[in-house]
């Protein structure tokens, strides 16, 4: 009977933890993706605008990355990959630096398809697709995350695809 009373009371000092570790850590991913079409008038000036119109050349986007846990996420690193019609495209990324990502903070990654690119992305004929990587930890340890994100022309938006296939 001790031996069975020792045993519960080990599950339940288990379950206490596990609730709090689970209650008590960051939870970083990505919280949306904002893209904005670039139109140009017939002096060269540019404004930007949520959706294709026949004055739009190009676009950006900016993947938003939120801690939504009640704790920092410490060593806070991201990257990402994007592809534009099956190809990485290359870029220019500044270096991340381990550091902390605090509950509610936001940081961006930022993108654009130019000019020579972009008619073949909004009709179709290429796919724009971004797996963003994200890494950390939290009070009960480290944390990996990994979302695939594509761009739907139809929408003028990025879909979310789920987890990368890595």
């Amino acid at each position: 009977a001790a031996s069975r009373t020792l045993s519960a009371i080990l599950d339940s000092n288990k379950i206490a933890r596990d609730t709090f570790n689970a209650a008590n850590r960051p939870y970083v991913g990505v919280d949306g993706t904002v893209v904005q079409h670039l139109e140009y008038d017939a002096f060269g000036n540019m404004r930007t605008v949520p959706r294709r119109t026949p004055q739009t050349k190009d676009m950006s986007f900016t993947v938003h990355i939120k801690n939504f846990g009640s704790v920092p996420a410490r060593d806070f690193q991201t990257s990402w990959i994007v592809r534009f019609g099956g190809l990485v495209v290359p870029g220019s990324k500044i270096p991340d630096t381990p550091n902390a990502l605090f509950p509610s903070q936001t940081i961006f990654l930022a993108g654009q398809i130019g000019q020579d690119n972009y008619l073949d992305l909004m009709n179709g004929k290429k796919v724009l697709e971004a797996e963003v990587f994200i890494s950390y930890y939290g009070p009960s340890g480290k944390f990996t995350e990994c979302e695939t994100q594509r761009f739907s022309p139809d929408s003028s938006a990025f879909l979310n695809l789920g987890a990368c296939k890595w």
